[in-house]
């Protein structure tokens, strides 16, 4: 690498940097992105928790549950949420393990986002998340 002319070396670190510096951006961008996309979807088919075809939605919900967990478990990005003032920062292992104890694991953080959003709603989401592997009959 020394033996390249500096004018050479130069434009090779600012390529590296820049892209790394948009690496960063999208980064701090994900948790924003992620809370946007996600409240327009769980809006969309909030009724799908107590309807026969919730089956259906798993995998989505799954995904979901997965992405919140990535951004509370990484420490940083949890900051941005809380800076931001995101749903997300409520979010924490002391409110999934009390509150949500009966909820498969699978489906705790989703459950949690479903619950923050849903207001006076959220006793009727709870006991569907807690029972959302079941079939009804």
């Amino acid at each position: 690498m020394n033996i390249l002319p500096d004018e050479v070396l130069d434009i090779i670190f600012t390529h590296y940097w820049q892209y790394k510096f948009n690496d960063v951006l999208d980064e701090i961008k994900k948790p924003l992105e992620f809370e946007i996309k996600n409240i327009s979807f769980i809006k969309k088919n909030f009724k799908v928790i107590d309807s026969p075809y919730k089956s259906n939605y798993t995998y989505h919900l799954k995904k979901i549950n997965k992405s919140i967990l990535e951004v509370i478990k990484n420490k940083g990005l949890f900051l941005i949420c809380k800076y931001n003032k995101l749903l997300t920062r409520y979010i924490t292992n002391d409110y999934l393990n009390t509150i949500f104890k009966k909820v498969p694991e699978e489906y705790k953080c989703v459950s949690a986002f479903f619950i923050l959003i849903s207001g006076s709603n959220r006793y009727n989401i709870l006991h569907s998340f807690e029972h959302i592997n079941y079939t009804s009959k």
